[in-house]
């Protein structure tokens, strides 16, 4: 049987490391749009102030889709916290299984050794 404290990663009974909701947005806009990422954002009103029209309905458009391939990506990686988190759930919960096994397991050990040891 495998050893419950143990996940798939190796480190232990450990829940997921779950970042902040702006540190995942900027880990997935960073390789999408790096200009859309939070630090950036401020920025860009003065980085584009002498664009055109053109240039900026250009801009809306990359961004526009720019949103869009970050709800998918978003959405993958939900899903994958999601796994982790519900196979952490298990791993805790077997865990915690067999140690109030091994404990009842003990105690009954005691139990039957004081009774052995009182017929004799």
């Amino acid at each position: 049987m495998s050893d419950p404290t143990q996940t798939q990663n190796g480190r232990g009974l450990m829940p997921p490391n779950i970042p902040s909701g702006q540190e995942i947005y900027d880990s997935i806009m960073a390789v999408i749009e790096p200009e859309l990422t939070s630090s950036q954002l401020p920025l860009l009103k003065e980085k584009y102030a002498g664009e055109t029209l053109e240039q900026k309905k250009e801009r809306g458009k990359r961004y526009k889709k720019a949103f869009a391939a970050y709800e998918i990506a978003f959405r993958d990686y939900a899903a994958a916290l999601h796994q982790e988190t519900t196979q952490f759930q298990r791993n805790a919960r077997r865990f915690v299984e067999e140690m109030v096994s091994a404990y009842e397991s003990d105690r009954l050990s005691g139990i039957e050794s004081m009774l052995s040891a009182e017929t004799l």
